[in-house]
């Protein structure tokens, strides 16, 4: 015990009121001094996170940015639970910065610790705070057969869609080419059946495929389902093995993969339905460049991805293909994780996969189904979470 009037300067901070006793029996003016020689006082944080439609954020990470009694700088962190909810005890009283990070999806606060009281992200506000709709920068190739940007509504979160179908791909093929315009975003979603023939044995192409490399390699991130596996299997060959049908390579005629196409390249307009309406030439019109064979079933896939499992809320999820062709996985390399995983056919196939490409990069997800017309609640949920591993 201190002597008289002494207090312990190296304490773990103590709760509010908490005094310590010295050999005489005398109380001590303070369980801790701060940098000032004053009373060193303390409060608490707590609120809880959603989406910007209001969906808990599960297993978010946060971040508080504070100081200690000594006057150095400090952080504490902690993940939120099941209802998107965080708590932090024993705060210095003053100023500190939250920062909340989930995937992709940031938002940063600065908040006044209270003492002796416990305070959330904003005052006069409710404990709940969600990110705003336009928290991340995100780009939707449009795409048939899947709707990744129905799952990104049900979220709340806002993007921009580029046309990518079949019938009218310049658009995607615009964006992809040019670099600058590409990094402005975050993240790009590739839905099934974007058009866009990354396969093909061309200039212009191979520029799209170094395009997508060097946006993730500066921090992108990239999500892709099913028929799009191009974007995979071309720009990093060897990450993911596919069980491919029908694999087309060489050269495309020049008005279907040109960037800034001469006048000769433009069609007259026509409408192509959810695009509105092209001038592509009507022969440019095709599939991506790829197929598979994966056979009309239902499976019961594991979630292998602790935090996929912890965003979902569950370890086992009802995957239906309602329609043939998807495309199977058959390996991934060292490195590429297997999210998901179900059995088929009296073996193990990944369904989900994942990858960050580069150090200090984004990440790569791939998905043999999507939203569309395969999804029932289990699976919408839990591409709703996938959205969060990016």
């Amino acid at each position: 015990m201190p002597d008289a009037g002494q207090v312990f300067l190296d304490a773990d901070p103590l709760p509010d009121g908490t005094a310590l006793r010295d050999a005489a029996g005398q109380v001590a003016d303070a369980a801790l001094l701060d940098e000032n020689g004053e009373i060193c006082r303390f409060g608490r944080l707590a609120a809880s996170v959603c989406a910007p439609a209001g969906g808990a954020l599960v297993d978010a990470r946060i971040t508080v940015a504070t100081r200690d009694c000594a006057g150095q700088a400090v952080t504490r962190t902690a993940q939120t639970d099941g209802r998107g909810g965080f708590r932090f005890v024993d705060l210095r009283a003053g100023p500190a910065t939250v920062r909340i990070q989930n995937g992709r999806f940031t938002a940063q606060y600065d908040v006044e610790i209270l003492p002796g009281t416990e305070v959330g992200l904003v005052p006069g506000q409710s404990g709940k705070v969600c990110l705003e709709p336009d928290a991340v920068g995100l780009a939707v190739l449009s795409g048939t057969y899947d709707q990744v940007g129905e799952v990104l509504d049900d979220l709340g979160f806002e993007y921009e869609q580029i046309c990518g179908t079949p019938h009218a791909h310049r658009a995607g093929r615009q964006l992809i080419g040019d670099l600058e315009a590409l990094a402005s975003y975050e993240v790009l979603f590739v839905n099934c059946g974007t058009g866009i023939d990354l396969t093909a044995d061309q200039p212009e192409v191979e520029a799209l495929r170094e395009n997508l490399r060097a946006f993730v390699a500066g921090g992108g991130s990239l999500y892709v389902s099913d028929l799009a596996a191009s974007f995979v299997s071309t720009v990093w060959p060897g990450q993911v093995e596919f069980a491919l049908r029908d694999f087309q390579s060489g050269p495309a005629a020049d008005c279907c993969v040109c960037i800034d196409c001469p006048p000769e390249c433009e069609a007259e307009e026509r409408s192509v339905g959810s695009c509105g309406a092209t001038t592509l030439p009507a022969a440019c019109g095709g599939s991506s460049g790829v197929a598979g064979s994966g056979p009309v079933l239902t499976v019961q896939g594991r979630i292998i991805d602790d935090r996929l499992a912890a965003l979902y809320g569950d370890r086992s999820v009802q995957v239906d293909f309602n329609l043939p062709g998807w495309i199977e996985i058959d390996a991934v390399a060292p490195g590429v994780d297997v999210m998901v995983e179900a059995e088929i056919d009296g073996r193990a196939r990944p369904l989900i996969v994942g990858f960050t490409p580069e150090p200090g990069g984004g990440r790569v997800i791939y998905t043999s189904f999507h939203n569309r017309s395969q999804a029932p609640d289990d699976m919408r949920r839990l591409l709703s979470a996938l959205v969060f591993e990016l």
